[in-house]
């Protein structure tokens, strides 16, 4: 009898957090998604939207983005084709989800949305994040022997007329 408490206890731990509000919202977020896609008709496919909703599904909506899994990347390449079109149907059928974007990812893959909500990181303190990862990177590569190629490289002088042609042809470059 222990067991069976436990494994109800296990069941509720797991469950409890899912609000009827969220299940609700994740029950509208799919139905929005397969009404979006049934939409899609084409020349050449005239099942297009039902084959695109047959091979894909929604996994998870985070910080306006909704991540969205396809099982193959042949799906994946026809729904980056009718993204603002899906995006655009989103937004007007449920704004209240407030869908910024959409992004895919290939069935089996492990690719999240990460929530940066859950950290309230400011911008300094990820950049100091980077920066320090940057270093440790550093100086592995260091110690393994390795170096920045131009680092053991003398550097040369250019006579003042090179320079000034550089400089013109760099500026012709960014005016485009």
């Amino acid at each position: 009898m222990d067991d069976a408490e436990s494994i109800g206890k296990i069941i509720n731990d797991t469950f409890s957090n899912i609000t009827e509000n969220k299940a609700q919202n994740a029950y509208s977020t799919l139905n929005v998604w397969k009404k979006i896609l049934m939409r899609i008709k084409s020349n050449r496919n005239p099942n297009e939207g039902q084959n695109l909703a047959d091979h894909s599904r929604v996994i998870d909506l985070k910080n306006g983005v909704l991540l969205v899994e396809a099982d193959h990347s042949a799906w994946i390449e026809l729904l980056q084709l009718h993204k603002n079109y899906i995006l655009k149907g989103i937004q007007m059928e449920k704004p209240e989800l407030n869908v910024e974007n959409i992004v895919f990812r290939l069935k089996g893959k492990k690719a999240d949305i990460y929530d940066f909500d859950a950290e309230r990181k400011t911008e300094s303190e990820v950049l100091k994040e980077i920066e320090k990862k940057a270093q440790k990177e550093e100086e592995i590569l260091k110690k393994s022997g390795f170096t920045s190629e131009n680092e053991n490289i003398p550097k040369k002088e250019v006579s003042p007329e090179f320079a000034d042609l550089l400089e013109d042809f760099k500026n012709d470059i960014l005016k485009g």
